[in-house]
């Protein structure tokens, strides 16, 4: 049985240069450098562009998600996102579509390294993007033909975060903590909101030691805004939660108890399991480190 962290379609330098000067011969002759991999993409810049290539077909399947809906919010938001402006066809075996927006500079809050000092220096800006997104009508993503959170529902992410914590080799304190934080989530009490649907800190660019863009776009949608509120849990140190709380607004008990449901499964386990089955030890301690921040009350 193939490894679920494996790609099904990947794309090296050699077929992005091919797909891409076939496509778009404006950007032929450019030696294509690596601009990230996720589980979701290869990411190729050419010049000023990055083309975005799906590495799986649920990721091709969704990418109307970005393609529609990213030019509808772009305006709304303070923080810079890719917006399309070159689609390319499935062509030379690769059976996706793919994607080029302007460069994003930046590093990932993932890979910068940042430490708490500066983790927490990010928590108001990040509250007051998240209001910005937040605030965005949803009547407008809909008319652009983006609807409902596919995987959003609090009781879905608590089972899968269980799932996970079976399988990560866990010390019992914390295994115990996160069982306790998964154990009947709070029922959804907020109006749907827009949502990025997976802000963590592998999808935050910072530049210069501010936070610069947001990207990966592929679960944007209509749904819970504790999908997003997790990184209130899982960035800033418990000192400056208070800091996201009051640049992002009111938040119900009950919401922000999801919000830490999310943190603890999709940034903290996912993460956990992710650099495990990988064998990326940065990735995996980055997700111990999550767990260990959305522990502390």
């Amino acid at each position: 049985m193939p490894s679920p962290w494996q790609p099904e379609h990947a794309v090296d330098a050699a077929l992005a240069a091919r797909l891409v000067a076939a496509q778009f011969p404006a950007y032929a002759g450019l030696r294509p450098l690596h601009g990230g991999r996720g589980w979701d993409v290869d990411v190729w810049r050419f010049g000023d562009l990055a083309f975005r290539f799906p590495r799986r077909a649920v990721v091709a399947a969704a990418l109307d998600r970005e393609l529609r809906g990213l030019p509808v919010i772009a305006a709304h938001l303070p923080l810079s996102v890719p917006v399309p402006l070159h689609v390319g066809a499935p062509a030379l075996g690769y059976p996706s579509r793919f994607w080029g927006h302007r460069w994003l500079p930046g590093t990932t809050v993932l890979a910068a390294g940042l430490d708490d000092d500066a983790r927490a220096a990010l928590a108001a800006p990040l509250g007051a993007w998240l209001r910005a997104l937040h605030a965005i009508p949803v009547d407008a993503l809909r008319a652009a033909g983006v609807g409902a959170d596919p995987r959003g529902d609090v009781a879905r992410v608590a089972g899968r975060g269980r799932a996970w914590l079976d399988d990560l080799a866990l010390d019992a304190a914390t295994r115990a903590g996160v069982a306790a934080v998964l154990d009947a989530p709070p029922p959804i009490d907020a109006a749907p909101t827009v949502i990025h649907g997976d802000a963590h800190a592998g999808n935050l660019l910072v530049d210069g030691g501010a936070l610069a863009a947001v990207i990966d776009w592929i679960d944007l949608a209509v749904g819970d805004p504790a999908v997003d509120l997790a990184i209130g849990w899982s960035l800033p140190p418990r000192r400056a939660r208070a800091d996201f709380l009051a640049a992002y607004g009111p938040v119900s008990a009950a919401t922000w108890a999801r919000a830490r449901v999310n943190a603890v499964a999709r940034h903290g386990l996912a993460m956990i399991a992710a650099g495990t089955g990988t064998g990326d030890a940065g990735v995996a301690a980055h997700g111990r480190a999550v767990v260990a921040r959305a522990l502390v009350d």
